[in-house]
């Protein structure tokens, strides 16, 4: 079967072409996306490659050889450069501008030129250096659990696989899979691998934009835009799940019921933004006082929540006070004075109140009208044994300390 080689290439340029434009559609659609219009850089570049290999006759041309291979190998550079920018990393362009003016400078050289063998060899290199590069920019963002990260990473790992290969079959297979004569077959196969390479690509990066964006979402309704901390709605999702897992597990789970002291009189003397730096001020002293495996939630108003995995009571008062501590230590500064804040606290813990969410809940809420109503700024336990005094807490602390 006779195959038009320079039919192949336009075809494969053409396709190159479209798919970099349908990056640049969704990046006009969703232009925070910055990472999409790098993606369409490639393509791009892959055009002009094909491009340029139509050039090549029964002799390599300098267009062929010089721009077409210059062209493929930044192709390879900027799939890794737009994986960085998707990973929100800045681009480091030095490696490309290297690549190319080293192979520019190889075929300078008569010997390079003229050798099959070792421009193969070099492009090879630089191709599954650049495809593992980028495979390796997606595996480290694994923290951002995205469906389609682990078969993209597949992917790259594989093309760059595949370009490896080429070395050790040097002497095996027709260019340009290998440096022998030039087989129109095997450069048919090459570019339906690239194009299927680059069809796969364009499905999963649009797929990780779009998971990424409805992952941001579900965030943003689970989260408190004031102080950052996870919200009501987030607290229903998380402590119902956690409670479970201790349950199965019989670990002690503990739960602060937070509410601060005649902060309606903070926003009537010194106005709603003071409020805010207040609310602001104690999410940090919160964040400063938990572990970050313990969850800190804002469920509403003044009122927040915390939920200390693998504590028990004692502890849990230990962590409360403290904190009662801290924020009575401490001034917000607004409006030119610096206002004084404390907290009550509700303790209480699976021992006391089992593994059920809503009566965790309501114990806690129970101690915290205890507290308010025995003066406020302190800590009190569910159950009656309210506050916790310098002894008992010093004792904790040493027991912790020894254990």
């Amino acid at each position: 079967m006779q195959i038009d080689m320079f039919t192949v290439l336009v075809q494969g340029g053409l396709s190159a072409l479209l798919l970099g434009l349908i990056f640049l559609f969704y990046w006009a659609v969703d232009w925070r996306s910055s990472w999409l219009a790098w993606w369409s850089v490639p393509f791009f570049l892959a055009a002009i490659a094909a491009f340029a290999f139509t050039q090549w006759r029964d002799e390599p041309t300098y267009i062929s050889v010089v721009i077409g291979n210059v062209a493929l190998l930044l192709t390879f550079g900027c799939i890794w450069q737009a994986a960085r920018v998707f990973e929100r990393r800045r681009p480091i362009l030095w490696p490309l501008g290297l690549a190319t003016i080293g192979w520019v400078a190889l075929c300078a050289w008569e010997p390079f030129m003229a050798s099959l063998a070792a421009r193969v060899i070099v492009a090879s290199v630089l191709a599954a250096g650049f495809l593992w590069s980028a495979a390796v920019e997606l595996w480290r963002g694994r923290k951002e659990q995205l469906v389609s990260r682990l078969p993209t990473v597949l992917i790259l790992t594989l093309a760059g696989l595949v370009f490896a290969l080429r070395i050790p079959l040097l002497w095996v297979l027709p260019f340009p899979f290998g440096a022998l004569p030039l087989d129109p077959v095997a450069q048919s196969i090459l570019n339906l691998m690239l194009f299927a390479l680059a069809v796969a690509l364009t499905i999963l990066m649009i797929s990780m934009t779009r998971e990424r964006g409805e992952f941001e979402q579900r965030q943003y309704a689970l989260t408190d835009p004031l102080t950052g901390l996870s919200n009501r709605r987030a607290f229903l999702d998380d402590g119902q799940r956690v409670v479970l897992r201790h349950k199965r597990q019989r670990l002690p789970l503990s739960l602060l019921m937070l509410d601060l002291d005649h902060f309606k009189s903070i926003n009537d003397r010194y106005g709603h933004d003071a409020g805010d730096r207040v609310l602001v001020k104690f999410s940090s002293v919160l964040e400063a006082n938990l572990r970050p495996a313990d969850g800190i939630y804002r469920i509403g108003g003044e009122e927040f929540c915390c939920l200390l995995r693998d504590t028990g009571l004692e502890e849990a008062l230990v962590v409360a006070r403290r904190i009662c501590t801290e924020l009575e230590g401490g001034t917000v500064e607004a409006v030119g004075a610096n206002i004084r804040v404390t907290v009550s606290v509700g303790v209480t813990s699976t021992a006391e109140a089992g593994y059920d969410l809503d009566e965790l809940l309501a114990q806690a809420d129970a101690a915290v009208y205890e507290a308010k109503a025995r003066g406020r700024n302190m800590a009190v336990a569910s159950g009656g044994d309210a506050v916790i005094g310098a002894r008992a807490l010093r004792s904790v602390l040493e027991r912790r300390l020894l254990g």
